[in-house]
């Protein structure tokens, strides 16, 4: 688990994480039903949990089961489980700052750092998953199309000197990785 972050620890990171990998043992096992909970549950600790919903679609595709009702149901009700929970949450305890803007600016200094961190802790990652694409089952190659997509909005939302935000995207390139 990359642990390169500024100065604090952030537990949430982590929690994040166990979110993530929750939802996808429910997707494996079936068990997706609980899913819009544990996005619900997990939107008050990071909107990051959004992506789950991206990798579920991606593995309905890669199983062929996205035109049943019960994907239809899981689709429709996991948004509004998690605006629910978001705006309950705020309601209560008041809404999140925004940082777009100041990180959007930021990830741009001391690039040698960062680019330093990100090869040895995301790029060899990447690069293993690429040259065991033609191996892998559906469900990661779109996971791991998805992981692009995921990265151009971690790069606009989050600080990219702390690889620990980035964590649920290696759910998707450490199997990849070790199947080379």
């Amino acid at each position: 688990i990359p642990l390169s972050i500024t100065g604090v620890w952030q537990e949430g990171d982590l929690y994040n994480l166990l979110f993530f990998t929750i939802g996808l043992l429910l997707m494996f096992k079936s068990r997706d039903y609980y899913l819009p909970l544990i996005m619900g549950i997990g939107m008050i600790n990071n909107e990051q949990i959004l992506f789950l919903f991206i990798f579920y679609i991606a593995y309905l595709v890669s199983q062929n089961k996205l035109n049943t009702k019960k994907s239809y149901f899981i689709i429709a009700l996991s948004p509004v489980v998690c605006l629910l929970f978001y705006f309950l949450f705020s309601w209560k305890f008041g809404f999140r700052e925004s940082e777009t803007l100041y990180y959007a600016l930021h990830n741009f200094e001391s690039i040698p750092s960062i680019l330093s961190l990100w090869v040895t802790q995301v790029v060899i990652f990447v690069w293993l998953s690429i040259k065991s694409f033609k191996y892998s089952d559906n469900f990661f190659k779109l996971g791991l199309m998805s992981v692009g997509l995921y990265f151009v909005l971690f790069f606009s939302y989050a600080s990219i000197r702390e690889v620990a935000k980035f964590l649920p995207a290696y759910l998707m390139l450490m199997p990849r990785s070790l199947q080379v």
